[in-house]
């Protein structure tokens, strides 16, 4: 295993600036006046400041970005709960009244009002304004209806682009979240054993996450024991002799997730077993090499379908998918899948995503291998660190 990293320092203020600078880049390319944001990952991200997912707070906080101004506009109904005097380079915050909207998004009641008064404030009663998709659609209407002469637009788009390349610091932070991972792996992999149910090799993940520093989970350890393919979720399937078992694990640290697979044998694998990971594990390094600035996300997925199938004589090949992006959101731009389920992009340097290669085998269950990658100038750097070896579990019982 990965010895254990020492804490990243990050500098949330400057992650912030460089966030906001990138966000801006991306506005002009689409001639947008302002971007108004929604989601907590992305207040998350123009802020530096971690946000909680839970449902009270998740469509209860706002920042509006302005060509004209250097720094966000805040908006929040918990202003000095997620807005510490500490975090000084916060300068503007404003306060929303405390409403029936904070537990229900299907309502506009006032925050439509603040947000486009501030919106007449900064000049911008007409231009065009980039709306976050995870606005409720009432706020969205609300807004629309006080600035008649606006013309808004999805901020999809620009967000994607802006998010997609990551600065040093963002990278810092998950390098730090994949430390983290690496000791639920550590902790999943010591808890497989026979007689074992998935769900309680979550358990130890999950307090092994919490202890280790993590804020959160990306999604509950997905434990995934012999022939259960497509399903994700930790069950209380009973961990057999004989099977592969994936062990799925995300967590979150800082705002940024991070996540790292590794595959189990429940006893003495065969000969075959091994012939076929040694297989996939090859097809993964020599992808790795393979990866740099410039390549499209379908030739990534190109090339390592067909070294599985070119190693493995074609009795194996690659699912639809291959890895995506990673950041402060456990799905994010490149989306590296084949050409029926993504457009074409290149990976540029910056770039951030889960590489994944997984092939199931009848009988026994799916073995996988997954990795957090940052695209550097001349290569990658592997985020995660631990092993590639196939585990074994010789067969230890409760």
């Amino acid at each position: 295993m990965r010895p254990h990293a020492s804490v990243q320092h990050i500098d949330w203020e400057k992650l912030a600036g460089e966030n906001t600078k990138k966000l801006r880049r991306a506005m002009e390319g689409e001639e947008l006046d302002a971007v108004i944001l929604g989601s907590m990952n992305n207040i998350h991200w123009i802020t530096g400041i971690p946000m909680t997912g839970d449902l009270p707070y998740f469509f209860s906080h706002f920042a509006l970005i302005s060509k004209n101004e250097d720094e966000p506009v805040l908006f929040s109904p918990y202003v000095t709960d997620f807005f510490p005097e500490e975090r000084e380079w916060i300068r503007e915050v404003r306060s929303l009244p405390f409403t029936k909207e904070i537990e229900d998004p299907t309502k506009a009641v006032s925050w439509h009002i603040e947000i486009a008064k501030t919106l007449k404030e900064m000049g911008l009663a007409q231009g065009r304004v980039g709306i976050d998709p995870r606005i409720s659609i009432p706020l969205y209407e609300g807004i629309q209806e006080k600035l008649p002469e606006v013309e808004f637009l999805s901020a999809s788009g620009v967000l994607s682009d802006a998010r997609s390349i990551k600065t040093e610091e963002e990278v810092r932070a998950l390098r730090q979240s994949c430390a983290i991972a690496e000791m639920g792996l550590e902790a999943g992999v010591a808890a497989v054993k026979v007689g074992a149910t998935e769900r309680k090799i979550a358990g130890e993940i999950t307090r092994t996450l919490f202890t280790g520093g993590a804020t959160a989970l990306g999604f509950m350890p997905n434990i995934v024991a012999g022939e259960r393919p497509g399903i994700l979720f930790s069950s209380d399937k009973l961990v057999r002799p004989n099977e592969l078992v994936r062990v799925d694990i995300s967590s979150v640290w800082g705002g940024y997730y991070s996540c790292i697979a590794r595959t189990v044998f429940t006893g003495k694998p065969t000969t075959a077993i091994l012939d076929v990971y040694s297989h996939l594990r090859e097809a993964h390094e020599k992808s790795i090499e393979y990866i740099k600035p410039g390549i499209t996300n379908y030739q990534l997925y190109d090339f390592t379908k067909k070294e599985i199938e070119r190693q493995t004589h074609q009795r194996y090949t690659l699912p639809f998918f291959l890895g995506h992006g990673i950041g402060v959101s456990i799905i994010d731009e490149p989306w590296i899948f084949d050409r029926s389920h993504c457009e074409e992009k290149p990976l540029l340097e910056g770039m951030c995503f889960l590489f994944e290669p997984i092939i199931h085998i009848d009988g026994y269950g799916d073995m996988a291998i997954t990795d957090c990658v940052n695209i550097r100038e001349k290569g990658v750097e592997l985020l995660t660190r631990t092993t590639r070896e196939l585990y074994t579990t010789e067969l230890r019982e409760l």
